[in-house]
């Protein structure tokens, strides 16, 4: 769960680590992207399901653009609007992943972009995908590396 991997993050030690981030109720509200807002106060947000992987359902939205976005996901009524339809019409497969996902909740996390390293004069924008599992058994704290890799644009 991404939700109970976060909860880990919370804690002021580990807080620098990972973006900030807010859990909501897949249900929309007119106020709800001005509560994310609120909470989160960046520019870019990153939108994810708990208990998926592999990038499904990921979507990156503006803060110009995010009630849009919110409404495409998760008010199919909303569709008929002429802007949410434009955005519905150009992302249709990502917007249906939301529609048809039985989840109750969703995490919305502010991007934070990866620091942009040069090589041979190019500039990379590099990210480092690391799965583990961390477990606690009578007193002693274990990581079992699972999978890692650099993500790294041509």
């Amino acid at each position: 769960s991404k939700y109970l991997t976060n909860i880990l993050f919370l804690d002021e030690e580990f807080a620098p680590y990972k973006p900030k981030f807010v859990l909501c109720t897949k249900e929309y509200s007119i106020d709800l992207a001005q509560k994310i807002h609120e909470a989160l106060q960046c520019e870019r947000y990153v939108i994810k399901p708990l208990n998926d992987f592999k990038g499904r359902g990921i979507i990156m939205a503006d803060k110009q653009d995010l009630d849009t976005v919110l409404q495409c996901m998760l008010d199919k009524n909303s569709l008929q609007e002429p802007k949410n339809k434009k955005m519905y019409d150009n992302d249709r497969e990502l917007f249906n992943y939301w529609h048809t996902t039985g989840k109750y909740h969703f995490l919305v996390e502010e991007y934070c972009p990866s620091n942009t390293m040069t090589i041979d004069g190019a500039d990379f924008d590099p990210t480092m995908r690391l799965v583990f599992t961390l477990h606690y058994d009578r007193g002693q704290t274990h990581i079992t590396y699972l999978d890692a890799f650099w993500k790294i644009p041509t």
